[in-house]
């Protein structure tokens, strides 16, 4: 064989050889994955959508959300605390915005009445609705067995059965 032919076979089968080297990949496993440490976390009653100020809520308006529990706040309303919010705060009028995704929280409810002859409580978002709200019940000819107000800018609270 000529010498020149010799030559480039003998190159051709060198880059061969690195070629397969390369493809192969190295004979090192990756390192098995660190496991990731679990977070704590809870269900939160968050705004589903945008509410507006004095927007009256609606089911569609609320969905149960994970939070982490090192940043849930006290007030916040979890799932295992109050498992039924969404069906309490049903008809609440919004005494504050909430954007979609923002934690619903206890002190934006500032009244509840109880009703004679209904199953759940009416929420309202501030002691002028829910005085309100008493004295149109009245008017439709509705008997409030209860009615709790809490104005929390004063720290006055109103828990009647007797008193309108």
């Amino acid at each position: 064989m000529n010498r020149a032919r010799i030559v480039v076979l003998a190159i051709a089968i060198g880059a061969g050889g690195v070629a397969a080297y390369l493809a192969s990949g190295s004979d090192d496993k990756p390192a098995p994955a660190q496991p990731v440490a679990q977070l704590q976390t809870v269900d939160i009653l968050v705004a589903k959508s945008d509410i507006g100020l004095g927007q009256s809520v609606k089911p569609d308006d609320l969905q149960w959300q994970t939070w982490p529990a090192a940043t849930a706040s006290g007030s916040f309303i979890n799932r295992a605390s109050k498992a039924d919010a969404i069906k309490e705060i049903t008809g609440s009028i919004a005494r504050y915005p909430f954007i979609a995704g923002e934690p619903i929280r206890e002190p934006k409810l500032a009244g509840q009445i109880w009703v004679a002859g209904e199953p759940k409580v009416r929420a309202y978002a501030t002691p002028k609705s829910t005085l309100a709200a008493i004295a149109e019940l009245a008017r439709a000819g509705k008997k409030v067995r209860v009615a709790f107000v809490h104005d929390r800018e004063s720290g006055l609270e109103l828990f009647a059965n007797k008193a309108f």
